[in-house]
């Protein structure tokens, strides 16, 4: 819906890949996948118990969410690069909503180019570039970022991050997403590290992969999330961080308590005890104002990622809508204007195949957000294929 020929805007066609390991070919998610064009690639794991230091595989097998299938993310990097310039890895729980063209632009035009120069100035005007990674990087400007050149791009958990010096500077991946120039060079690299298994476990500056601190203080230190912030880290210049509230935004809160240091929490509307205020801010920052996604606006925003959104409201297919006198967090403004969206998209995508729209006569359920799909709490009404 946001690549060219749909959307008007967007100069760039879309082919959706679906990551797959190889024994899941024939399961019922894969056959849904199938229907809606989605092409499969039947993949074994990168790195095996085989391949691996037992003790590394032993400890990755408890990490994170998925231990090494989380390595199938890596994957993104082998797209055939005489069929697809760039390459985009999102997890399931992702909606665009706007067009990656800025992005695409950056990394396929060189800086001196004049397609090149537009996209990185339309980088800095439109906000992408995380204020977070121009802060660790005192020797970056505009004008180095205008002649700089482009091969990834991600952005960071800072949920997982604590302001105590260390820790502030080595903040993990955020899994959900990032974009990159294929290169099978790069992909052998990383799987390389992963099979030669130099990772010191622990907590510290100098545990985690090549003792560079991303160690086991992040979760999903030894896959994605560590392995990557670890990588792109040594490879700064041309792995730039973006600002996670416009993509990949979770609605999620820049600042940390005395009291709370590391639980990821919204921000109560009305806090019921000093422990409960936000007063840290996780990078290190005196002022993260900057990177508060939980008031950012639905309209600057590219891409969301509902997975903070889950836990408390789960999907928007429960219908779990409040009214907004009945707020409770600050990341309820964020995290309802994303269900919005996804039902917009929804919407959208019945009236592309001719379907039926509701109208807020079959059900006015907070229409504003649901638009006539929820008949009430645990109510969705399902799509009629």
């Amino acid at each position: 819906m946001n690549s060219y020929p749909v959307h008007p805007r967007s100069k760039y066609r879309a082919k959706v890949y679906g990551i797959v390991s190889a024994h899941l070919n024939n399961t019922e998610c894969v056959k849904i996948l199938r229907a809606e064009n989605v092409t499969i690639r039947l993949m074994e794991l990168p790195a095996t118990e085989e391949s691996m230091k037992p003790h590394i595989y032993e400890a990755m097998r408890k990490d994170g969410c998925c231990g090494p299938a989380e390595l199938m993310k890596l994957y993104t990097y082998t797209i055939d690069p005489n069929l697809h310039s760039v390459s985009v890895s999102l997890d399931l729980d992702t909606l665009l909503l706007k067009p990656f063209d800025t992005l695409f632009d950056t990394i396929l035009y060189n800086h001196d180019t004049q397609e090149g120069k537009m996209a990185r100035e339309r980088l800095i005007s439109e906000g992408y570039i995380a204020p977070t990674y121009i802060h660790q990087h005192q020797d970056i400007s505009n004008e180095t970022i205008l002649h700089q050149t482009f091969h990834a791009f991600y952005t960071k958990e800072y949920n997982a991050a604590v302001a105590n010096g260390w820790q502030a500077k080595r903040v993990p991946l955020q899994g959900g997403f990032f974009m990159v120039k294929p290169n099978q060079t790069i992909f052998d690299e990383l799987i390389q590290i992963v099979n030669d298994g130099d990772f010191i476990m622990g907590r510290g500056i100098d545990k985690g992969w090549k003792g560079s601190g991303y160690g086991r203080h992040i979760y999903g230190s030894m896959t994605i999330q560590g392995l990557l912030a670890y990588y792109y880290n040594e490879h700064w210049q041309t792995s730039v961080e973006l600002n996670r509230c416009r993509v990949n935004q979770k609605g999620d809160n820049p600042r940390h308590t005395t009291a709370h240091q590391k639980i990821t929490r919204p921000t109560l509307l009305r806090p019921n005890s000093s422990l409960w205020e936000d007063t840290i801010c996780r990078d290190e920052r005196d002022n993260c104002d900057d990177t508060q996604c939980q008031n950012w606006p639905i309209t600057e925003t590219t891409l969301v990622h509902f997975t903070s959104c889950r836990r408390q409201f789960k999907t928007p297919r429960k219908c779990n809508v409040r009214d907004v006198s009945r707020y409770e967090y600050l990341w309820e403004y964020a995290c309802y204007d994303m269900f919005r969206e996804w039902f917009r998209t929804r919407q959208s995508l019945e009236v592309q195949r001719e379907m039926d729209v509701p109208l807020e006569t079959h059900s006015s359920y907070f229409f504003n957000i649901t638009f006539g799909y929820c008949e009430g709490p645990e109510t969705y009404v399902s799509m009629k294929w």
